[in-house]
């Protein structure tokens, strides 16, 4: 394959490794943004409204 080939194929890569790395950091900056707090278990008074940290933790509000 020519320059120009190899170099689009691995800004591809590079831009969906990106975007991948932002989807998984998002999880809790959505939830805290979201006025939630990310937490093991959710207090009696609040409701779980998704997950945070790869699902590690959850996201109470």
């Amino acid at each position: 394959a020519g320059c120009k080939e190899t170099c689009w194929a691995w800004c591809k890569e590079l831009l969906l490794h990106a975007l991948h790395h932002k989807a998984r950091l998002s999880d809790s900056q959505q939830c805290r943004h979201d006025h939630g707090h990310c937490r093991r278990l959710c207090f009696h008074m609040e409701r779980w409204a998704g997950s945070c940290s790869n699902g590690r933790l959850r996201c109470c509000r």
